[in-house]
């Protein structure tokens, strides 16, 4: 746990750092990541009540990680 919490430290002391820009892409991007890995997760649960197999739940935060990478790329891209 305390790994964790000093890279939650080290997240929120470089985010204090940035500009207002980069703020906003960052904040934007995350939410991009939170909602899409929430619309991901709850469809598939419902899939799985059909049928599909269960997944593990350490698949979620890799998944959150990608999906702010794409967003940060996206929204990079859009404020360029």
């Amino acid at each position: 746990m305390a790994p964790a919490g000093f890279v939650i430290w080290l997240f929120v002391r470089s985010l204090a750092r940035m500009d207002e820009l980069q703020k906003r892409i960052q904040m934007q991007a995350f939410g991009f990541a939170l909602g899409t890995t929430a619309l991901l997760t709850f469809a598939y649960g419902f899939l799985e009540g059909v049928g599909m197999p269960h997944l593990n739940w350490t698949f979620v935060l890799p998944l959150m990680a990608v999906l702010w990478a794409v967003g940060l790329a996206v929204f990079r891209w859009r404020y360029r």
